[in-house]
């Protein structure tokens, strides 16, 4: 199913044109993010040879500690598959001053998603996350957690879990694991029995995102050029020469953004199958 937020989010947008929401409003940014994926980048994709429902961001993770009671135990294959509802949240964090979840990728995220169904917390609760900094476990800053779907209650539903990146994570080992970027996530209150995942996938930039968020600005520079709102008919050819520039660049990458098996997620099998000889999860994103 193709996700408009996977590919270009309104904090892509603000991140090229810091003014944008305050000119143009929040409804104008998405209704311009959702035309310039739908109508403007899928064709392009397709005409590469791609499904663009079939692009994901999100990844399997690379290793997925379970740490309760001070046991460890791998969760990696249950929280990278389809099979519904198989980990049990209010297991793993049965002391939550003590228990955790760690969740390694060999590259900084950007996101984690959270695919839960119906069986979900009502329990008031906060979702922590903290990265290794190179000599603690340090928070994560503007965290955007979006299980907390009802009344700020964590794990009340799936979603993403949006945070900004610091500077500063380091690589290092769980439970002689091998070196990777870690984050750990512990609650403050015990979810209610039965509150089951199915999976939790790191999410990365894609490459396709710079140029799609070029395009969605060119289009609203261009409305509002017709208009007649001051000077933008500059700024909208200058962001269209971006959006295509920056669109060329990411087609000839994106071979390891297609989850080519229907698992939800893409795996290290399809990424290395991309190429056996070309890192392509190692190219420079978006």
């Amino acid at each position: 199913m193709l996700n408009v937020d996977d590919i270009v989010t309104d904090l892509d947008l603000l991140a090229i044109n810091k003014q944008v929401a305050d000119e143009f409003g929040g409804s104008s940014l998405q209704e311009k993010r959702t035309i310039a994926v739908v109508d403007w980048l899928a064709p392009q994709v397709e005409s590469m040879g791609y499904r663009l429902h079939e692009h994901r961001v999100r990844k399997a993770p690379d290793l997925a500690w379970q740490h309760t009671g001070a046991v460890y135990t791998d969760l990696t294959s249950a929280l990278s598959d389809k099979t519904e509802d198989d980990v049990d949240a209010n297991s793993i964090f049965a002391t939550p001053s003590t228990d955790s979840l760690y969740i390694m990728y060999q590259e900084i995220p950007t996101a984690l998603f959270v695919h839960m169904r119906e069986d979900v917390n009502a329990t008031t609760s906060v979702n922590s996350f903290t990265f290794w900094s190179g000599a603690q476990w340090a928070a994560m800053t503007s965290v955007v957690d979006g299980t907390a779907v009802a009344n700020s209650m964590a794990l009340s539903g799936g979603g993403r879990v949006e945070f900004q990146r610091p500077p500063n994570w380091q690589r290092r080992t769980v439970n002689d694991s091998a070196r990777g970027y870690f984050l750990r996530w512990q609650v403050s209150v015990r979810p209610d029995a039965d509150t089951l995942l199915t999976q939790v996938l790191p999410v990365q930039r894609s490459r396709l995102t710079s140029g799609t968020a070029h395009h969605a600005l060119h289009l609203l520079f261009s409305e509002a050029a017709l208009g007649g709102r001051g000077a933008y008919e500059e700024a909208a050819e200058r962001e269209k020469m971006a959006a295509e520039t920056a669109i060329g660049m990411a087609l000839t990458q994106i071979r390891d953004e297609f989850d080519v098996d229907d698992s939800g997620a893409v795996s290290q099998t399809e990424i290395n199958s991309v190429n056996a000889a070309t890192d392509y999860s190692q190219w420079p994103r978006g």
